[in-house]
This record gives C-alpha cells, sequence and structure tokens, in this order.
C-alpha cells in the first residue's frame, strides 16, 4: 500500500433530496398568492316598469326587515312562519294545487343576504325553480 486510495468511493443517492426540493416547490407553489383578489362593486337594477301583481291564487312570502319571514298560500292573512319550516308549507301548497305554483315574494331591500338564501334554498327543495321577486316601482 503505497498511499493510493482503493477504489470503492463513496456513493450518494440524490433521489430522496430531489424528492424533497419538488414537494417543497408544490408546497409553495399551492400555498402562494400570486396576486390580491380585487373587489368588484355590483350596482343592483331599479324597476323602472312593471305591473301590479295581484296576490290572490298566488302563494305569497314575505320578508321583513329584520328577516321575518311571513306565508300565505293566497287565501287569508299572511302567518309567521321560521325559513326551515318554508321548504314543507311551500310543497304542501303546491300539491294543493295540483303541483302548480305561483310564488311571489316580497322581501324588504335591507333583508340580509344570508335569509334569502334560506329562502330560495326552500323554495328549491319545493322543486319551485321559478319565483317572482317583488319590487317597487321607482319614482320619477
Amino acid at each position: 500500500m503505497s498511499g493510493q486510495l482503493s477504489g470503492s468511493g463513496v456513493r450518494l443517492d440524490m433521489t430522496p433530496m430531489v424528492d424533497v426540493a419538488f414537494l417543497l416547490l408544490i408546497f409553495f407553489m399551492s400555498t402562494t398568492t400570486l396576486r390580491s383578489a380585487e373587489e368588484s362593486s355590483v350596482t343592483l337594477p331599479t324597476s323602472a316598469a312593471g305591473a301590479e301583481m295581484p296576490r290572490g291564487g298566488r302563494i305569497v312570502i314575505t320578508v321583513q326587515e329584520d328577516g321575518a319571514v311571513f306565508f300565505s298560500s293566497g287565501e287569508g292573512q299572511p302567518e309567521p312562519i321560521a325559513p326551515a319550516e318554508l321548504g314543507g308549507r311551500v310543497q304542501s301548497a303546491k300539491a294543493a294545487r295540483g303541483g302548480l305554483a305561483d310564488v311571489l315574494v316580497f322581501a324588504d331591500g335591507d333583508v340580509p343576504y344570508g335569509t334569502m338564501t334560506e329562502i330560495m334554498r326552500a323554495l328549491q327543495e319545493a322543486e319551485i325553480y321559478r319565483f317572482g321577486l317583488v319590487t317597487d316601482l321607482e319614482e320619477a
């Protein structure tokens, strides 16, 4: 042995390091926000023209500003109802009319969005996909 190194060198397996590098790259790419979300302003339409909607013979849902919901099947005075019970009541009123129902929703302009979402979900449960959202006529 005259000072020479024999032929068995150290070999490093680079596969785990490459795997870790790619996992870190994927992690940072998926959690980084490249651009902040833009705020969009929506101007709601106003009703400039319309016709008077008679309530007789229609299912009428009235929603007050504080979120109180009233139900009327077309006859009699509207009665207070919980939004969770609305779907069943609309379904039974629809069945009493032979499966057809015209639904009018009289909602205050300041009703919280969540309340209207519950109303629409209840109508969807009753298989009502079209309803009239009644507005006031814009004053000249």
